[in-house]
């Protein structure tokens, strides 16, 4: 049924399989057989395809379904999430709630109430494995984000964080094992929340968290993941050598190719940050080398393609003064960007932006600022209002219609520092 319908979705899109597969991160063989059903999908394919064709769910609950893994209330449908709510009597009760209607049916305060409505203990969750719940209310709260901004997720993801240290209190053997890397996992999604609202200090905290909790939950492709994470987060400080060392790191550490694409993307922009051309496109280019040789499975990283690489050399070409190389690629890479992807686009805007400052063009970069400054109101990113600051003070020493425009839009807004 998923492979059949996966066909079916890209043919009526006129998108022939090794296209599909590229923008799925997946080889065509891999995707092939997946079509023909020789071989299983993941739920990260199905969540990949899902966000590919904007499917609003439909292939994760295929995915779900198949697998019969996830447990459904009397009104639900396989695989929804079960939200846990209070009632009069004090219980705590699970409900199930489309993810997709619950996120776009609800305001965001409204939202935030009810994710942070989490079970206290695991005699609340009797007919649900805790496992089950915790993982449906991250994908939840990654949707959330996605959706609504990581101020109305975050709430939800630091209850679920005090819930699962009540519960593995009572829990031993494997099944605290796996609590555990929930709670490694929750961790590592609240440092990303914090890196891009721009607290530092609480992403830092967050992803530390994360890398502690990861080895004793035996999980060495989370650790190295989060390893890597560090290092994006060091690139986002300013931090030349942490960026580059944390990446190192994540690479030595990384149990397949993909995760070592990854630190060598974020360490690349480290060696940029320290001023050497040389060693940025080098370890670019053992990136893209390293991202092709991955034919396996994993969670982490689905997003890394051939844009995403482009995007962050982008960004190192704009630090190393590369400006003009910068606008090209930037345009080029947010081009392919999936239409999803709507938080990204504002601050990839920013960074093109930013780069036409550098290369004297008021215009472009006004231009590219005004669009990334709408998404900055939409999306309340912190990485895009750091990013629009940066421009504002490059475009005061820039004279000229399209800059005061660009400022005096900048005055009018409230964006998140």
């Amino acid at each position: 049924m998923f492979g059949q319908e996966l066909r079916a979705a890209r043919t009526q899109r006129g998108l022939g399989l090794r296209s599909c597969a590229a923008k799925l991160n997946y080889s065509p063989g891999q995707l092939s057989k997946v079509e023909t059903g020789k071989r299983a999908p993941t739920q990260q394919l199905a969540q990949a395809v899902d966000l590919l064709f904007r499917a609003g769910g439909h292939f994760e609950q295929l995915w779900v379904a198949g697998r019969q893994q996830v447990p459904s209330a009397a009104s639900s449908s396989p695989g929804e999430p079960l939200i846990a709510q209070e009632l009069p009597n004090g219980k705590v009760v699970f409900v199930p709630a489309s993810r997709r209607q619950f996120i776009q049916g609800m305001g965001a305060a409204a939202a935030a109430s009810l994710l942070s409505t989490i079970p206290a203990a695991p005699a609340a969750a009797a007919d649900v494995k805790p496992l089950a719940h915790f993982q449906a209310a991250h994908r939840l709260l990654i949707d959330t984000d996605n959706m609504l901004g990581a101020s109305t997720a975050l709430p939800g993801v630091h209850e679920q964080l005090r819930s699962l240290h009540a519960i593995r209190q009572t829990i031993r053997g494997a099944d605290a094992r796996d609590l555990l890397n929930m709670q490694a996992r929750f961790a590592e999604l609240a440092g990303w929340m914090c890196q891009d609202l721009g607290d530092f200090e609480q992403s830092r905290y967050w992803l530390d968290r994360a890398l502690e909790w990861s080895y004793p939950a035996g999980d060495p492709e989370l650790t190295a993941y989060v390893l890597a994470r560090k290092s994006q987060l060091a690139g986002d400080m300013g931090d030349a050598l942490g960026a580059i060392d944390l990446a190192d790191a994540a690479a030595a550490a990384a149990p397949n190719e993909r995760i070592a694409a990854i630190a060598h993307t974020f360490g690349a922009h480290g060696h940029a940050l320290a001023g050497s051309v040389d060693a940025a496109e080098a370890t670019y280019d053992g990136a893209r080398h390293t991202a092709d040789q991955f034919d396996g499975e994993s969670p982490w990283g689905v997003w890394l393609d051939d844009s995403y690489i482009d995007m962050h050399r982008a960004r190192s070409l704009s630090t190393l003064g590369r400006h003009d190389d910068a606008v090209e690629t930037f345009r080029a890479a947010i081009t392919r960007l999936p239409a999803g992807f709507h938080r990204d686009r504002g601050v990839y805007l920013a960074r093109e932006a930013i780069a036409h400052a550098g290369a004297h063009d008021t215009a472009a970069a006004s231009q590219a600022g005004l669009q990334a400054l709408a998404i900055a109101r939409d999306t309340r990113s912190g990485r895009t209002a750091t990013e629009l600051r940066q421009l504002d003070v490059a475009l005061a020493e820039q004279n000229g219609p399209h800059a005061v425009a660009f400022r005096e839009a900048m005055r009018d807004a409230t964006l998140t520092a």
